[in-house]
């Protein structure tokens, strides 16, 4: 008998009572966005009321999260969609309707979503940000991306009116373009796990707020452009090789995952379990080899457990240090009395793994293949050891056509 470990990674089809809870929620949420964007105008943020109704907010958003994995709204007209579905308000919410679209389409925001990262301040600030920025300035939006940006509002997305800035949120910004928001994002995130394995999760002052935002980084810059991700693989920044190949795993995994159509309220958990794919590598002996070095796979999930927050992330972190060795015909390690199926994030890691190991090997003394080489090796193993899709997949995303 085998056990099999997965996750829910494919989309759900809200029917019945789902459905109902789903529409619920987000009525409700409207009601309390609205009451927070009239408190911020008179009260300070630090009142009881203001922190109230952020704390009511944020559990409606945490309750859609759970139901329906993302939530995203868009203004059509004068009407308001959540996640592609059109809220229509009955006669005791029509004013906080009306409120909130006027507060975000006044200053040309199209659409605006909260992801797991999102917190009571976040809430707060945004809504400050709504009241106060001037619909009739020359780029109110413009306006509120700046202020998003110097206040660090995390777990929350917008986007412009115009068709043409459809990916403007707060992380693209930057006007010197792709290429410098993919080399900041690949050395914030190099320096974010230096610090894991120098120290550990424990000593490092690490926190799962923190690890989502800097590879939400990561995440923004591989869909913004995929290519000015890749052009910096493999890093060969200064540094300890595990920084360096945690990263280009990071970054392969990404790009493999975004190829394979994973929704994007994925990626983030895709990108933090690659990063912290071998941080159980933080205490292994030095120069461990062989069933010791094998180790790091279940080490990695005891150095997961200094998070004090266990969240859905956290989890599939865990599930990828423990699982990235293992082969879909359940060869690899660790080895169980039972036959243990990877998940799908896991299948997708292992793949990023064997390509840079390959092509930037542990030791000096081990030549790296070439890119051609190590898909020919990855290509040689699919269907047998590595999931057949994710490595076509892969070989067509990464292939570069000089080596």
């Amino acid at each position: 008998m085998s056990q099999r470990v997965t996750g829910s990674d494919e989309p759900k089809l809200l029917i019945g009572e789902a459905q109902t809870k789903e529409y619920r929620l987000a009525n409700e949420l409207v009601g309390r966005l609205n009451v927070l964007l009239r408190n911020v105008r008179t009260h300070d943020r630090n009142n009881r009321a203001v922190a109230g109704n952020a704390e009511t907010a944020l559990s409606k958003i945490n309750g859609l999260l759970d139901t329906s994995g993302k939530v995203t709204f868009d203004i059509v007209g004068k009407s308001l969609f959540l996640n592609g579905i059109r809220l229509t308000p009955d006669f005791a919410n029509f004013q906080a309707f009306k409120g909130v679209v006027s507060h975000v389409k006044d200053r040309s925001i199209r659409s605006f979503s909260f992801d797991d990262s999102v917190d009571e301040d976040d809430l707060i600030a945004f809504a400050s940000i709504l009241a106060s920025v001037d619909p009739d300035e020359d780029d109110p939006y413009a306006e509120v991306v700046e202020r998003m940006e110097a206040e660090g509002v995390a777990g929350i997305e917008i986007s412009r009116v115009e068709a043409e800035a459809s990916l403007p949120s707060r992380r693209r910004s930057d006007a010197t373009g792709g290429a410098a928001a993919a080399a900041y994002a690949a050395a914030s995130a190099l320096y974010f796990i230096g610090r894991v394995f120098e120290k550990g999760i424990a000593d490092a002052g690490v926190t799962p707020r923190k690890m989502k935002r800097v590879v939400q980084l990561v995440v923004d810059a591989v869909l913004a452009d995929g290519e000015d991700m890749l052009s910096l693989t493999p890093v060969k920044a200064p540094g300890a090789r595990l920084e360096r190949h945690s990263l280009n795993v990071c970054i392969y995994s990404l790009i493999l995952a975004h190829r394979l159509g994973l929704p994007k309220h994925l990626l983030r958990e895709v990108g933090v379990a690659a990063l912290f794919h071998d941080c159980g590598r933080t205490d292994a002996p030095a120069g461990a080899e062989g069933g010791a070095a094998h180790d790091h796979t279940w080490r990695g999930v005891k150095e997961l457990t200094h998070f004090k927050e266990a969240d859905r992330t956290i989890l599939r972190a865990m599930l990828v240090a423990y699982l990235h060795h293992v082969n879909i015909d359940a060869s690899g390690y660790p080895r169980s009395g039972r036959r243990i199926e990877p998940d799908a994030v896991s299948r997708i890691v292992r793949i990023a793994d064997v390509y840079d190991t390959l092509t930037s090997p542990p030791s000096p003394d081990l030549p790296p293949s070439t890119s051609r080489d190590a898909l020919a090796t990855i290509l040689s193993n699919a269907g047998e050891r590595l999931d057949p899709a994710a490595a076509g997949t892969f070989a067509h995303a990464v292939a570069r056509p000089s080596a």
